[in-house]
């Protein structure tokens, strides 16, 4: 659901925070592989808008992200994020704290067996005393293996496969295998995978051009049509070749979408 509805109903004017709360919903979104206002029709979307807060304990949303997605969602847009570079800025220091290894209090660093005090002038120096990183910031500091994702893509659980598009998302622009999973993903069983992955690819950006005709086929598609037309249209001149191909040979829902993202791609030039 468009964030715009939110600002329609209270009468408030879009500014540079409508999209900053636009990309907190769509950060919530690939996080837990559901919105954060589900509802039926755009009127009711508008109405939870409105009256219902974000719930970040949801699954998927790391303790880390809270303080980030609480600040973007915020009714009171006083309270979000003054611009992109501020909210830039907040994800980059959280992305610092995570790769920082925790280094020993002193009192940690001085006890436990063989702990001989202060070291006398001139011994040699002893091992770091820094502790290694955890896991969980080992993950964090080094992306898994596209191979390794790619088979989580192709396993049986849902949410690991939306886990796993995650992964892609952040591979694609340096990976042309992770480019060809997604655009294999836009034919998950799962809508949500789906509409992950045609969203995944259109942040990619150039780098995913090989998946423009998996894009193509995916505009008749009811849950990632729409998020298919909208990474086309991000592509934009490089995608006009195979949208003015499917005009002439598509079906007609398909060749809907395609003169509507054409149209867009023109005016955007």
């Amino acid at each position: 659901m468009r964030a715009e509805y939110h600002l329609y109903v209270t009468g408030q004017k879009l500014d540079l925070r409508t999209d900053l709360y636009t990309t907190g919903i769509v950060v919530f979104e690939l996080l837990t592989g559901v919105s954060p206002f589900r509802a039926e029709t755009p009127l009711e979307a508008a109405h939870k808008q409105v009256t219902e807060v974000p719930n970040l304990q949801t699954p998927g949303i790391p303790a880390t992200m809270v303080p980030v997605l609480s600040r973007a969602l915020a009714k009171n847009r006083e309270a979000r994020f003054r611009s992109a570079r501020e909210l830039y800025g907040a994800l980059a220091r959280l992305r610092r704290d995570l790769e920082r290894p925790s280094v020993p209090s002193p009192a940690e660093a001085g006890s436990g067996p063989g702990a001989s005090g202060p070291e006398a002038p001139g011994a040699a120096p002893g091992p770091p005393t820094g502790r290694r990183p955890s896991t969980a910031q080992s993950q964090a500091m080094a992306p898994p293996e596209v191979t390794a994702v790619v088979e989580a893509l192709r396993g049986p659980d849902p949410m690991a496969r939306r886990r796993a598009v995650l992964a892609l998302a952040e591979l694609g622009p340096r990976s042309p295998a992770a480019v060809q999973a997604l655009a294999d993903a836009l034919e998950d069983p799962d809508g949500r995978v789906r509409f992950m992955a045609a969203a995944a690819l259109g942040r990619i950006g150039s780098a995913a051009e090989p998946a423009i005709p998996a894009l193509v086929g995916a505009l008749d598609d009811e849950t990632a049509g729409n998020q298919a037309a909208e990474s086309l249209i991000r592509m934009g001149k490089t995608a006009v070749p195979a949208l003015l191909e499917v005009m002439q040979s598509g079906q007609e829902a398909i060749r809907g979408h395609a003169a509507a993202a054409l149209t867009r791609i023109g005016g955007r030039q």
